[in-house]
């Protein structure tokens, strides 16, 4: 996945402008978090990336301290206009999300606290996009939001 991608989308959705997108350091593996990997990005904070099969999942906090939940896949090329999606916890609740494409990635917004819980606990995530259906096996979300906010402090 492209990392520029991602810090693009990250600085859209978690700080004002910026002068320069900045870079990330290297991937840290986060302890007792299965293939969770914590990136720090200076002036920014951090995010937590899960590789997959299907699709990577991304995860951060953005500037108004929200789960930002993402999606992503290089062979994407995504429109630049939010698109509708679903977002099907564990294969039962479906949560339709506004998502915002930056190249290759697609980030959602939680929009309150009841779908954070739900997804703290979540073991898997199936996306629904106009480019199909991709699941993402997400054990140990919750622990990485626990690093990501940790990160933040």
């Amino acid at each position: 996945m492209r990392i520029a991608a991602l810090l693009a989308g990250l600085v859209l959705l978690g700080a004002p402008a910026l002068a320069a997108v900045p870079q990330p350091g290297p991937e840290q593996p986060i302890p007792n978090d299965g293939d969770w990997r914590l990136s720090r990005v200076a002036g920014s904070g951090c995010y937590a990336r899960l590789p997959g099969p299907q699709v990577d999942t991304l995860l951060a906090v953005n500037k108004d301290g929200k789960m930002v939940v993402g999606a992503g896949r290089s062979d994407w090329k995504l429109p630049n206009v939010l698109e509708d999606v679903t977002l099907q916890v564990d294969g039962g609740n479906v949560y339709p999300i506004k998502a915002s494409p930056v190249v290759n990635v697609i980030f959602g917004v939680v929009p309150d606290t009841v779908m954070e819980d739900v997804l703290r606990k979540a073991r898997q995530l199936t996306w629904t996009t106009p480019s199909g259906r991709f699941i993402a096996d997400v054990a140990g979300l919750g622990i990485a939001y626990d690093v990501i906010r940790a990160c933040l402090r």
